[in-house]
């Protein structure tokens, strides 16, 4: 009586096969992990017009808010009447210019999965400019504490996390020129500009 005889893949041949698909491998998941990541900047990047643009807006209107030792201002007169001290120097495109802080937010949970203070979710930053996070609260509606109306992507730049998004503002011939930041607010990096979104999105070195 004849038997069939199954026969299997030699040890060569499994080494082989392992040896191709890690090749292939190495290959696929870097390039879908750079997929992924422009994407995730490339929303970033949406989302930063969309509140360069809207804070274009509020400079226009004339309506008030509540600011420091509850004056009442518009957007406009509490963002040229004041200095914004919170400063950093950065670096962009071999350029460097003293970038100031006006507000920040959170729009997605921290980069290192460490509790987020509620204020957080709001517009915030120093008393001087308490008008302008009154009124970026209302246009965002970000009064429902613990969601984030304007989403971030928690992507990486650099190796740095990112988290927040940063209003801020250079001088450039006596004019203050607006620019939307990726910033982060745990770690070596916290309350630090680390990429610039929108206008022209580059790092900071």
């Amino acid at each position: 009586m004849k038997r069939n005889r199954i026969e299997g893949f030699t040890l060569v041949e499994l080494i082989v096969v392992i040896a191709i698909i890690g090749i292939l491998a190495s290959i696929i998941i870097p390039s879908m992990i750079g997929y992924v990541r422009k994407a995730k900047i490339k929303a970033d990047t949406a989302t930063a017009r969309s509140i360069f643009n809207e804070f274009s807006l509020l400079l226009v209107e004339e309506d008030e808010y509540e600011g420091f030792n509850n004056k009442k201002e518009t957007v406009f007169d509490c963002f040229y009447s004041q200095n914004f001290k919170t400063v950093h120097s950065v670096n962009v495109n071999k350029e460097t210019y003293d970038l100031h802080v006006v507000a920040k937010c959170a729009g997605a949970a921290p980069a290192k999965s460490q509790p987020l203070n509620g204020g957080y979710y709001h517009w915030n930053g120093n008393s001087e400019g308490a008008a302008i996070y009154k009124a970026l609260d209302d246009r965002f509606q970000q009064s429902r504490k613990g969601k984030f109306l304007i989403r971030k992507q928690s992507t990486s730049y650099n190796h740095k996390d990112t988290d927040l998004w940063m209003l801020c503002y250079r001088v450039e011939n006596n004019e203050r020129q607006i620019e939307i930041w990726a910033g982060s607010s745990t770690g070596k990096w916290a309350s630090l500009p680390v990429y610039r979104l929108y206008p022209d999105p580059a790092p900071a070195v």
